[in-house]
Formats: C-alpha cells, sequence, structure tokens
C-alpha cells in the first residue's frame, strides 16, 4: 500500500511540474505575441504621423533643400535644366 501511494505522490508531482511548465511556456509566447502587438502598433503610429505631416513642415523642408543647392552643397539637375536629353 506505501508503494501505491509513494507512486501516486511520484505521479502528482510531475504532473504538477508539467503543468507548471506548460504555464511558463504560454506565458512566454502571450509576452511575445504582445510585445510584437505593441511594436506594431508603434510602427503603425509612426506611418500615420508620418502621413500627417503638416504642410508647413514639408514646405520647411522643400524650403532647406533648395538653400543647400542654393550655395551648392547638393545638386538637383532640374533646378538647373541639365536633365538628360533622353527623357
Amino acid at each position: 500500500m506505501e508503494e501505491q501511494l509513494n507512486k501516486l505522490i511520484i505521479w502528482m508531482a510531475k504532473r504538477a511540474l508539467s503543468v507548471l511548465e506548460f504555464r511558463e511556456e504560454c506565458a512566454r509566447v502571450e509576452e511575445l505575441k504582445q510585445a510584437q502587438r505593441l511594436e506594431a502598433l508603434a510602427q503603425k503610429a509612426r506611418q500615420d504621423a508620418e502621413k500627417e505631416k503638416p504642410e508647413g513642415l514639408k514646405m520647411a523642408t522643400l524650403l532647406s533643400g533648395s538653400k543647400l543647392w542654393r550655395f551648392g552643397l547638393i545638386y538637383w539637375p532640374w533646378k538647373t535644366g541639365r536633365l538628360a536629353a533622353s527623357d
């Protein structure tokens, strides 16, 4: 009888351990999914913010680019009329 009781206790301990390991693995998977969801939300927020840039900011970017061109720091062929003749 004592041997059967010991076997039952060992089986219960093994079962409890496997349940704990399963729950741990599920928690790790859920953590990974949550991190992926948060990253996807952050990426979407960045894309939405980029789409909704104010026109003033876009204009400021263009103006700063034209200043760089004016001072010869960048070359814009369409501003100089030197586009390729094959166009």
